[in-house]
């Protein structure tokens, strides 16, 4: 995965959950949490039991971040890509 749709003449891009927690740095109960709240983009069916975002929002989210919290998760991803690496 991801996965490539085109919708309005737009090429959209589609990333699953494990590339959404990744890059945000959210636990799954975290991530659906804020989606509850609408305050994290919501998933895009793919199946009965498949889901996936769109890159753009997330990227959008990350974006509107707050410094501070924007840089206490580049520093968490920071240290576990450091740990991963032992």
């Amino acid at each position: 995965f991801p996965v490539t749709i085109i919708k309005n003449g737009q090429a959209l891009y589609l990333e699953r959950s494990k590339s959404v927690l990744k890059r945000t740095g959210l636990s799954k109960s975290a991530m659906y949490r804020l989606i509850g709240e609408g305050k994290f983009p919501s998933p895009v069916s793919l199946g009965a039991r498949m889901v996936a975002w769109v890159s753009t929002e997330v990227d959008d989210w990350i974006r509107n971040l707050p410094v501070a919290t924007n840089e206490v998760r580049k520093a968490k991803m920071a240290h576990a890509h450091d740990a991963n690496r032992r």
